[in-house]
């Protein structure tokens, strides 16, 4: 401890710089962020999740398919109990896992070598690697995992000297396996393959403790089984839907796609000067690895397999390498930043070995390990100019929009405010989250699902856009916030053009959105008395060479039944040519996911006559749980071009 005492204030400035601008770089709080964060908060209240859970093992948020790892929430948890709920708060706990890592690392690596040269060095290195750096941003479990794999390599490598491991060891190695399995999805299957890696430490005098630590590591997995089989296969649902591999596929086919995959997580490009195309992940101004890194793990591996193979250590940290790209390798994403997390840890202990190498050349070596670090650091000043500027640009992929739509909903002062989103797009939880940071509860909002129509006049904020006959108080992004139509006979979409039929709901939609008036020069008002000469208009104002569009709100239907889709069109002004529109009825499934579409594009005449169009029958997909109608005036004509529609109806087939 004393020995440490000196660096301290080295270690202090270094950790500033470290966390230099985390509150607005990245900027923004992107909704998986929030969603974990607003459970963390509300872990820190009374023990619940958003969902009223106490104590969940593992966290299920908008998709009760997926499962959130609980270990980062939980820590959050404590975060936030004692500081209360912030973005910087939030953020801040990723800094300091993410620089603890690193510290881990450099004491792991002077314990290897016995340098102490060696563990700055890789200290220094892993707080400025981007991969590490970049990851330490972001409110997501995987940034606990870096310090984690950390810690059971620096466990591991104490056992490693001694023929016989102690309780305490046992009990480390075993609790760090399955803490892996808890923090991040990769670590379901990493911890299990790096468990099985055991054996090559594997002698006579060790067997015991092996089994043992199998045995406490396979008692750590219960809850995560029982969990898994409870809820239906929460677990391993993430592994379905982002695995390649498909029933027709043979056991060679899968071979080869999965040593592609291997090969593009391996892609040197990538790793040096491209990295991970999610601006998300990382700031597209150089690659993950810094180069001086890369060259001298390069010379560790060398050594490894020309000298040091002979130690079981040594040929664990290049198993637990290899390991490291199976998970990633098993997804359709190739080199995924988050996913490639453990293959930078394991990049830079054999850092470690070839500085070491280096290091013991009496000649040249120094000169070289000097003339690394001085490399090393250049690029990484570069990288880190680079990323204080081009960072905060990302505001898109981090949500950044939100704040001043929320803003625009609470100005209103009405209460409450209705959450509407898409299926694939779960904006209700930046909601709640920016209410926690207001002290709202969840008791001001009411969260509709995809099929609800909010109250006439309602405050409405989410990510669906299909508002209708709204009137918009914010855009940003993927996000809207609206007060409602007065009344539903105002129709979805503006101008009252698509009309209902006598105002009687219309089969299984539930509202009288579609409708028939069977007089094409007729409108709606809000009282339902019908007015000639509104229709909806769509017009080439500026160019003609982008479709003009425009779509109805999300209507809930009968999978698998027959409908017909019928719709008046005309072109606006007498004798315009080229002009045609496409009427389509698109088919949604349970997550409002496009299934399939219906279309048929009409080349208007130039008289101005009004044409009767119709689709039909149209047998909508078992899979269907939605249609909503778009128009589309297609690219083509003149400027000031126009077409009209009206008087669409989408009916069920007698």
């Amino acid at each position: 401890m004393r020995r440490a005492l000196p660096w301290l204030p080295l270690l202090i400035v270094a950790f500033g710089l470290y966390a230099w601008h985390i509150g607005t770089n990245p900027p923004g709080f992107y909704l998986d962020e929030a969603s974990i964060s607003y459970n963390a908060y509300s872990i820190s209240l009374d023990g619940r999740d958003e969902h009223g859970v106490a104590w969940p093992v593992f966290f299920q948020t908008w998709d009760a398919s997926v499962a959130i790892n609980p270990t980062y929430v939980y820590l959050l948890a404590v975060v936030f109990k004692i500081f209360g709920p912030s973005i910087i708060a939030a953020r801040l706990l990723s800094v300091v896992v993410g620089f603890a890592a690193a510290l881990v690392l450099g004491l792991l690596s002077r314990r290897m070598t016995g340098s102490r040269m060696v563990g700055w060095f890789i200290a220094g290195s892993a707080f400025l690697t981007p991969w590490l750096f970049e990851v330490s941003r972001l409110v997501f479990e995987v940034a606990l995992l870096p310090l984690v794999l950390a810690s059971l390599l620096l466990v591991l490598q104490r056992a490693n000297q001694k023929q016989v491991w102690t309780a305490w060891e046992i009990v480390a190695i075993s609790g760090l396996l399955g803490l892996l399995t808890y923090t991040y999805s990769i670590g379901r299957l990493l911890g299990p393959i790096l468990a099985f890696g055991l054996v090559l430490f594997a002698s006579r005098m060790r067997l015991r403790s092996i089994v043992a630590t199998w045995i406490l590591l396979g008692l750590t997995l219960v809850p995560a089984l029982v969990f898994n089989v409870s809820s239906g296969g929460a677990i391993t649902a993430r592994a379905g839907l982002l695995g390649y591999f498909t029933p027709a596929m043979s056991v060679i086919d899968m071979g080869a796609a999965f040593f592609s995959h291997v090969l593009g997580n391996l892609d040197l490009q990538r790793i040096l000067l491209t990295g991970d195309p999610n601006i998300r992940h990382h700031v597209p101004v150089m690659g993950s690895i810094l180069a001086g890194t890369l060259l001298v793990a390069v010379v560790g591996l060398d050594w490894l397999a020309h000298r040091g193979w002979r130690d079981p250590w040594n040929r664990y940290l290049l198993y637990g390498l290899l390991a490291s790209l199976v998970p990633a390798s098993l997804t359709i994403d190739e080199f995924h930043t988050l996913r490639l997390i453990a293959f930078p840890t394991f990049l830079l202990l054999f850092a470690a070995i070839g500085l070491a190498r280096l290091e013991a050349e009496p000649v040249w070596g120094r000169r070289a390990v000097i003339g690394l670090a001085a490399v090393t650091v250049v690029q990484a000043l570069v990288f880190q100019v680079q990323f204080q500027r081009d960072g905060p640009n990302r505001g898109g992929a981090f949500d950044a929009d939100f704040p001043g739509v929320f803003e625009a909903a609470l100005a209103t002062g009405s209460s409450p405010i209705y959450l509407r989103d898409r299926g694939d797009l779960p904006g209700y939880i930046e909601a709640y989250w920016y209410g926690a940071l207001r002290g709202m509860s969840q008791a001001s909002f009411v969260r509709l699902s995809a099929d609800e129509v909010p109250p006439p006049g309602a405050v409405v904020l989410g990510t669906d856009k299909t508002c209708g006959a709204c009137q918009v108080l914010a855009k940003g992004g993927d996000y809207i916030a609206y007060r409602a139509g007065e009344s539903t006979a105002e129709g979805l979409i503006a101008n009252a053009d698509f009309e209902e039929v006598g105002g009687a709901p219309l089969d299984t939609f539930d509202a009288s959105i579609f409708g028939w008036s069977r007089s094409p020069n007729t409108a709606l008002r809000p009282d339902g008395a019908r007015t000639d000469g509104a229709h909806l208009a769509l017009r080439h104002v500026t160019d003609t060479t982008d479709t003009k569009a425009v779509s109805s709100t999300v209507v809930a239907i009968t999978g698998g039944a027959s409908v017909t889709l019928e719709a008046f069109v005309r072109a606006a002004q007498a004798n315009r040519a080229d002009i045609r529109v496409t009427i389509a009825l698109e088919e949604l499934d349970t997550n409002r996911q496009f299934v399939t579409w219906h279309t048929k594009t009409v080349e208007l005449s130039p008289s101005g006559d009004w044409q009767q169009e119709r689709i039909a029958p149209i047998q909508l997909d078992p899979k269907s749980a939605y249609v909503n109608v778009s128009c589309f005036l297609e690219p083509g004509g003149s400027l000031n071009d126009e077409a009209e529609i009206d008087d669409i109806v989408v009916d069920y087939l007698r």
